[in-house]
């Protein structure tokens, strides 16, 4: 189905991820930002969409292209 996204950011090598916020960007310009907690709770599918277990639908980002850490 995925990857969970907090995994996605350790294997990518992103230093102390729970200091960090992250931006999610999809092709159409949809952005939304979510904190560590969030990205614990959150998957990648391979369709490239975000989906949180802990916050509305909302902030589920379709065709995502970017994910930045802040």
């Amino acid at each position: 189905m995925g990857i969970a996204l907090d995994d996605l950011m350790v294997k990518t090598g992103v230093s102390h991820p729970e200091q960090h916020i992250y931006i999610l960007k999809g092709v159409d310009g949809y952005e939304k930002t979510v904190t560590w907690e969030n990205m614990k709770n959150g998957l990648l599918t391979k369709g490239r969409e975000s989906i949180f277990l802990d916050l509305p639908k909302a902030f589920n980002v379709k065709n995502i292209v970017e994910i930045e850490v802040k």
